[in-house]
Parts: C-alpha cells; sequence; structure tokens
C-alpha cells in the first residue's frame, strides 16, 4: 500500500474527512471516464482566501514517464485538467518571480513585468495589479475592437496557468523513487521490478538510493542509458544525490527507532517523502499505484502541502 496519499499526513498537514470523500468519488470517476490506468492524489495548495487548490496526478509509464495534472478548488468535488502551457508562458512565469500567495480565482491574471506602458508625456507608468485586474473585468463588459488590441498586446498570466507551471516544477524537482523500483528494459521500455521488496532503515537514509520520477536530464544518466542498450538498465533515472544544484536541498531525518525516515525538501518547503521500515508487508504494494502482489520490507510515498512558493533563501541556509 501507499504510505502517502489521501489518508496520509504530510508535515502534520493533511485532508479533512469530507475532502477525502470527496477525492476518492473523484478519483474512482475521473480513472473510468478518462480511462487512466494509474491516477493518484498529489497534494495541496494554500491560498490567501483558503479557497485551496486540491491536485491529482495521472501516470503513464512505457517508454516515456508521461504525467497529467487535475485540479479542484470545490474541496474535491469535481476535478479538471490541467492544460500544458508554451515556453512564452513558462518564460513569463520565470520573468516574473512571484513571490505572492495563490489568491484561490483561478482567472485571476498577473502581469508580465517585461511589459511596460506610457502616459502622454512618454513617462513609464507603474502597474497597479488591483486596478488592471478591474480594468480587464470592465474590457471583458466592453469588448470592443480597442479594447481587445489593447488587451492582445499586453501578456498576462492567469492563476490557473500560474498553478500548472508550479505543480510541474514541483513535480519535477521533489517526485521520488526509491532504487530498484523500475527498470528500463533494452527495448526501451519502463518497466516495474518484480523482485523489488523496498529499501532497508539504512539505505532509506542516504539520497543515493533515490531516483526523480521525471525524464532524466542529467548527462550522466543519459549516457548511462546510452551504454545499456543492450542490457535491462536500472540506472535510467536521476540520481537525488547528483542533483546538480544543491544536493543538500534535502533534509533527512529518521526517529528514535530508525525505522520510520522523512526527507524533506528545502527547495519547495511542503513536500515530504517518507519510509517506513516498522514491519514487513505482503499485501498489493502501491507507490502511485504502481503495483504488483509481492513480500515487500518498506512502505513508502510522498506528497506536496504547502504555498506552491520555492524557497528564495535556500542559498542562504546551506
Amino acid at each position: 500500500m501507499a504510505l502517502a496519499g489521501i489518508e496520509s499526513d504530510c508535515l502534520g498537514q493533511g485532508l479533512t474527512i469530507h475532502q477525502r470523500l470527496a477525492v476518492k468519488t473523484s478519483l474512482l470517476k475521473l480513472k473510468v471516464n478518462e480511462k487512466l490506468s494509474m491516477i493518484d492524489f498529489w497534494g495541496r495548495i494554500t491560498t490567501a482566501s483558503q479557497n485551496d487548490y486540491l491536485i491529482l496526478a495521472a501516470y503513464d509509464v512505457k517508454d516515456k514517464i508521461k504525467k497529467t495534472f487535475y485540479w479542484s478548488n470545490d474541496n474535491g468535488l469535481s476535478f479538471a485538467k490541467l492544460d500544458d502551457l508554451s515556453q512564452d508562458q513558462w518564460a513569463m512565469m520565470m520573468t516574473m518571480k512571484l513571490q505572492r500567495l495563490f489568491t484561490g480565482n483561478p482567472s485571476k491574471k498577473y502581469h508580465d513585468p517585461d511589459h511596460k506602458t506610457f502616459n502622454e508625456d512618454g513617462e513609464e507608468e507603474e502597474v497597479d495589479s488591483d486596478a488592471d485586474e478591474a480594468e480587464d473585468e470592465a474590457a471583458d463588459d466592453d469588448n470592443n475592437d480597442e479594447t481587445t488590441a489593447k488587451k492582445q498586446k499586453q501578456r498576462k498570466l492567469t492563476e490557473l496557468e500560474r498553478l500548472s507551471i508550479t505543480i510541474r516544477m514541483i513535480d519535477d524537482d521533489c517526485h521520488l523513487l526509491p532504487k530498484g523500483l523500475l527498470f528500463m528494459t533494452n527495448t526501451g521500455d519502463i518497466v516495474q521490478n518484480q523482485q523489488f521488496k523496498g529499501i532497508t532503515s539504512e539505505q532509506s537514509q542516504s539520497l543515493s538510493y533515490y531516483y526523480h520520477f521525471r525524464q532524466p536530464i542529467n548527462p550522466s544518466t543519459l549516457a548511462s542509458i546510452r551504454k545499456h542498450n543492450n542490457s535491462n538498465n536500472y540506472d535510467f533515472l536521476d540520481v537525488v544525490s547528483n542533483d546538480g544544484s544543491h544536493p543538500s536541498q534535502w533534509a533527512v531525518h529518521s526517529d528514535d527507532s530508525q525505522l520510520i525516515t522523512s526527507i524533506r525538501s528545502l527547495s519547495w518547503p511542503g513536500y515530504e517523502y517518507r519510509v517506513d521500515n516498522q514491519s514487513s508487508s505482503s499485501s498489493s504494494f502501491q507507490h502511485h499505484n504502481v503495483t504488483s502482489n509481492i513480500n515487500i520490507i518498506s512502505r513508502f510515498g510522498g506528497s506536496y502541502y504547502g504555498t506552491g512558493l520555492k524557497n528564495a533563501d535556500l542559498m542562504f541556509m546551506l
């Protein structure tokens, strides 16, 4: 069974009983209606209005790792797909460097700071985001050609687009898998290791026993894939301990018994991955719906409960 998910808490945070029931029902509906083989609860983004965003993630693991995300801000009663965004939208998001809470209003618009407006005297005007949002609403009511042309020149990002990018950034940086769970065959297919039984307490405390559950980007990993074109490759994913930026962006902690290990992201406060070696189990093992009936020595999984803001002070903490 998965250690993290709807029923589990993360960093003392979790869903209410009503939210858990609603999310369970929505999961089943999505799995059937969208014909999804793997879908699980991903986490929660806290907003300033307490109208929080609940997130689900669907996985397609064949020759590549593909992910689809779904969002809800009605306490899990209904979910909608988060669209993939263009490179221009990603570039705009990176330029904005937003460090304020999500509002809980998916239609809210954020300005591109590179876009500048000038008054009649040719002087640059400062952008008032609240006033501009009111102007957007008025412009929607007054849809004339001049207003439409003006709006098209002003590049903006909606909160829903910001949410889509933020979720993918967090997932790319934080979503972990234990070493040995998956491997790539000589034909390029990604499959689950049926002999995998988990990792030991000692191994769980070392970042070298965890992979990033994403398409590999590390040059050494890509080189390893090319070398193993005629054999199974158990090292086809990026190892967490080899993160090029800050390997120490993770805080690893074990309880007094050394049986429960918690790995928390310092880069994205709110993400926690836990490994539980308290007891072995012979039930169906599940990690984000990657399942098989095998005897296991540990249970593990991760989730995110946070504001969606990256830790801008990380470099001063290391």
